[in-house]
């Protein structure tokens, strides 16, 4: 086995890592989005105190 190979696959295997990264934190912001969205939408929502 050549040294940049081994280079290369731990180079695609971070790509890959960052991706499913990048798409869970999408995921999560866009739950949370939704979330804030449902809050505001129910008569008692705009009444939550704001954070100081």
């Amino acid at each position: 086995m050549r040294a940049g190979s081994a280079g290369s696959r731990w180079s695609a295997a971070r790509r890959a890592g960052g991706y499913a990264a990048a798409l869970a934190m999408s995921l999560y912001l866009v739950v949370k989005v939704v979330a804030v969205g449902l809050a505001l939408a129910r008569p008692w929502g705009r009444r939550l105190p704001a954070r100081p």
